[in-house]
């Protein structure tokens, strides 16, 4: 899904170049459909139920396996951010996008500490870009530097630099 969404994300871009004609108000149409297509097949994903019963009927395993289930959850909301930010750029002022930016905070905690906990470096950073409140930041930076220590993963601080220059870019989280 990440794919489609930075293909969607190219297309746009492209036609943003384009003089505005019949044919680009066409195109800039049929990109709509497709994103919201896209949004769609985000929607539905879900884990097959033969895959959720397994976890849940091994009680030695559940604990084990239970952070994947929450890592998929955690992605799916984080595409769906993805996808406003890119392609429909939705602002962070924007309510949808500060719902999903509070979901996806949330979603992300209980994967702290397992071992999908690597897997949330993307998720992080779409929240952060969408954080526009004080303690979302800093609840954003927190996790940031705890995943640090505790994983020794260095993209982590890379990562965290870049979220800090686009806060300091959009302060207000208007643009």
């Amino acid at each position: 899904v990440y794919a489609e969404i930075a293909m969607l994300a190219a297309q746009i871009s492209a036609l943003d170049a384009a003089e505005p004609t019949m044919e680009t108000q066409f195109q800039l149409r049929d990109l709509l459909l497709n994103i919201h297509s896209c949004a769609g097949k985000i929607d539905s994903l879900d884990i097959h139920p033969e895959i959720v019963r397994v976890v849940e009927d091994s009680p030695e395993d559940a604990l084990e396996n239970h952070h994947l289930i929450l890592a998929f959850h955690m992605h799916k909301l984080a595409a769906r951010l993805l996808l406003r930010q890119t392609c429909l750029r939705c602002t962070p002022a924007d309510l949808e996008s500060r719902l999903l930016c509070a979901r996806l905070l949330g979603a992300i905690q209980p994967v702290l500490h397992t071992p999908s906990e690597a897997q949330i470096l993307l998720p992080l950073f779409l929240a952060g870009v969408d954080a526009t409140f004080v303690a979302q930041k800093e609840q954003v930076r927190q996790i940031f530097k705890s995943t640090r220590q505790r994983t020794g993963c260095e993209n982590a601080h890379a990562v965290y630099g870049l979220l800090k220059r686009v806060w300091a870019a959009n302060h207000g989280g208007r643009a």
